[in-house]
Parts: C-alpha cells; structure tokens; sequence
C-alpha cells in the first residue's frame, strides 16, 4: 500500500537504532546509525510486517531462519551473528527510551528513565515561574523604585513589558538543562532538543514548509473555536453563578491577568514581536516538550494530554481561584487550547506545528482584540 494509498504518513524504521524515516523521503540509509536499507528487484525499500526496514543483519537473520525451518545446518559464522548482545537504553529521535544492540558516537544511556517522573513534570514549570516572577520584581523595583504609580506606569509600558517578557525564554532554557540529569553523559544542544520534542533534522525543505502552513492553518481555525467556546464559558458561568459577567469584566475583574491591548500599531507590533520570539517555543517547549512527556512516564498517552492539559490552563489562571466564575470563564477556552495543542502534538510526534500554532493563535487573538477597540 502505497503512502497515498494509506492517507497518513508512512514511515519506515530502521531495526538497528529505531530512528523513523518518512517513506516520501525514499531512504537510502539510516541517518543514524548509517545502516544501508536494502531493496528488491524492483528498487522498493524492503520493509516486514511491523515497518521495520531490512538491512543486511537482518537479512542474514532472516536466511538464518529459513535454513533452520528447512532442516538445513546453520553455519558457525550465522551463529555468531546471531549471538545478542547486551541492550542498552539511549538516546535517539524517535524514542528517548528506545533500545539498540550496539553503541555509536554520539549515544548515550539513560541508566533510570523512570527517574523522569510526573512530580518533576509540575515542579520544574512551577520553579520556572517562581525564577521569572523574582527577576521580574527586581527589575521593576530596580527601574521604577517602590512607587506604586511609577510602577503602575511601567507595566503599561510595552517596551518594558516586551524586555520582561523575554524573561520568558527561561521555559525554554530551564528544560534543556533539567534534561541532562537523566543522562549521565553529556547530551549536545541537538539530542536535547530531540528529547523534548523538537528533532532539528527530521523536516527539510518542502515537509518544513507543509508543517509551518499546517500550524498557520490550525492556528487561524483554533482561535474561531476558542472563541466559541468563550461565549459557551460566558454564558455558562452566568447561568451557574448568576453573575453579570459582563459588567464585572468592564469594572477590571480580569485586572489582574494582564490582558491589556496594545495602545497603538507601535505597541501591537512590539506585542507581536514578543510573543513570536518568546512565548511560542518557550512553552511548547516546557509544556508539551517536558511536562506531558513526564506524565507520560506514568500515565497513558490520553491520561498525560489531558493532565497537560488541565495543569496548563491551571498553571495560566491560578490567581483567580479564589473567584469561581471569573475562574470557570478562563479555564474553559484554556482547557480548549491546550487539549488541542496536546493532541496535535500526539498527531505529529513532534512540536513543530504545535508552535506555529501557539504564536497565531496568541497573534490572532491580540490583533482581533485590537481591531475591535481601536
């Protein structure tokens, strides 16, 4: 069955180091570990039941087997290839607990992945936090000194908040050092990468190109459908709280949370810059990357999207949680966005398109606001 056949992507993995190769790529070799993937007659890749590329090991295993079902002797030399050699935990793109029978440059074991748990999925976000919130109040104290109304001034000012916000970076920095504890050898930039979601050479070209436009696509829709379901949160927490949402937003009820919109097109493009350059990536990569992969360790692959998920949206409007309804009226459209991010992440087995997503979506949602005041 061919790739368009199937409708998905196909791929094909190489039994020696179980690094996954697009079949729209036509492999000649494994990237990783060099192996040469053979072929038939035909010049199709030669691939078993399970997606497993045959290379010439396996090949001779294979004629192995078959001399043994025919009654044939087996030849000294086919047995000593066929003598298995001590597995050991690595690293490698495709699957960070993944096991290999032989050690190149470059490999690295993990002597304890289950030392990678879901506690150090929420505490390693919550230490990143506490650290930007800290520097953060240091450079306001520094700049603005302990008045109330030069600070008021400052945080409305977008050059100061675009030179905060990129204190943000930290999500992105804390992860790739805090993976290096669960290694015992040193990991370069690339496999720490890779580990948390991010392999840097498996699109090139045109499938680069494909999954940018898919998360430009995904991003426009996700913030009509946010928007659906914050008019479903309105009137939710309306009926269940009996509140007038409306006027308690007008009065600042949301005052709190930060969500102030650009004064000016200066100002929006500031923002704009911000969030392209420090939000996207930065929590993708702590959220998707390093969290959900951590309560993967314990839970299912839904349990984990779904915990991500909540501890997102959580993580994003703790400080209204001494106010139920202006609580429940964030949380449901938080919950929406994450879940989805979850999910496309899940889908690409990477996060490439989950960030694009996660910049247009904060983008459109700030412009349309915009657009609507001014």
């Amino acid at each position: 069955m061919t790739e368009q056949e199937n409708g998905k992507r196909e791929t094909i993995t190489c039994p020696n180091c179980l690094t996954k190769h697009p079949l729209s790529r036509n492999p000649i070799f494994c990237i990783e570990c060099k192996k040469r993937f053979e072929r038939d007659s035909n010049g199709n890749l030669l691939r078993d039941e399970e997606g497993m590329a045959i290379v010439e090991e396996k090949k001779q295993t294979q004629t192995q087997n078959n001399e043994v079902k025919k009654g044939q002797p087996v030849s000294t030399q086919t047995r000593a290839q066929q003598e298995i050699k001590p597995r050991r935990p690595i690293v490698n793109e495709g699957n960070i607990y993944g096991y290999r029978s032989n050690t190149l440059e470059g490999e690295y074991e993990n002597p304890n992945p289950k030392s990678w748990s879901p506690l150090a999925g929420i505490g390693v976000p919550l230490l990143t936090y506490l650290l930007i919130m800290a520097v953060s109040v240091v450079l306001v104290v520094l700049v603005a000194g302990i008045n109330l109304a030069n600070i008021r001034d400052l945080t409305s000012n977008m050059t100061f908040v675009f030179l905060t916000g990129s204190l943000s970076l930290l999500f992105l920095i804390v992860p790739l050092y805090w993976v290096q504890k669960y290694y015992p050898k040193k990991l370069s930039l690339k496999q720490r990468f890779a580990i948390l979601g991010l392999p840097l050479k498996k699109y090139r070209g045109l499938e680069l190109v494909r999954e940018i436009l898919l998360g430009i696509f995904i991003g426009v829709i996700s913030s009509f459908l946010v928007f659906g379901l914050q008019i479903v949160s309105f009137y939710l927490v309306e009926f269940l709280y009996d509140v007038d949402l409306m006027s308690a937003i007008e009065n600042g009820a949301l005052s709190e949370f930060g969500i102030d919109v650009p004064g000016n097109i200066t100002n929006l493009v500031l923002f704009v810059l911000m969030v392209f350059l420090f939000v996207g990536l930065p929590e993708e990569i702590m959220f998707r990357g390093f969290v959900q992969k951590a309560f993967e360790s314990k839970w299912s692959k839904s349990a984990a999207t779904w915990g991500t998920a909540v501890f997102f949206s959580l993580f994003h409007i703790f400080v209204y949680i001494l106010e139920p309804a202006i609580f429940m009226f964030l949380f449901i459209p938080y919950l929406g966005i994450s879940l989805l991010l979850g999910l496309l992440r899940n889908w690409r087995d990477d996060l490439y398109a989950a960030v694009v997503v996660h910049i247009v979506y904060d983008i459109v949602e700030i412009v349309i606001r915009f657009a609507i005041l001014y």
